[in-house]
């Protein structure tokens, strides 16, 4: 779960990233379109990672002997 929550945590950082290169490349139209397509490509990585983390977080508590609610 950890590594899952890690790897989230990574690819937001890296969305974020190239988001903000993208601005700062205004102007430059195939700079601007490389970067918000690094951006997408690193948001279905996230996506991918918290279904993932979704799917297993309820066994995850169950066998840790956990229940938030």
């Amino acid at each position: 779960m950890t590594a899952l929550s890690i790897g989230m945590q990574l690819e937001e950082g890296a969305e974020h990233f190239y988001k903000t290169e993208a601005a700062a490349a205004e102007g430059i139209p195939k700079v601007q379109e490389f970067y918000l397509r690094l951006a997408e490509w690193e948001a279905g990585h996230y996506h991918a990672l918290y279904r993932q983390y979704e799917a297993l977080k309820d066994e995850y508590w169950g066998d840790q002997g956990f229940s938030p609610f």
